[in-house]
């Protein structure tokens, strides 16, 4: 099982910026920065799921949540 390392490895593997834009229904540019600045906490339930889907692992601190491993 491959493991999801950064923001980038996340929205690569679902596809990219495009893609994670239209599943969050959000747009291109706020996905194109989170690259750099991190995945939003309020995406994590969404893009947890899709990653798992695709048989990906990848740590909730990816996030930043409070308590992640």
């Amino acid at each position: 099982m491959q493991t999801i390392e950064t923001a980038s490895d996340a929205i690569d593997a679902l596809g990219g910026t495009g893609a994670v834009a239209k599943l969050l229904q959000t747009t291109y540019g706020a996905v194109y920065q989170w690259r750099t600045r991190g995945l939003p906490r309020d995406t994590y339930i969404v893009l947890q799921h899709a990653l798992t889907a695709k048989g990906l692992k990848v740590s909730p601190a990816l996030w930043r949540l409070r308590g992640a491993a």
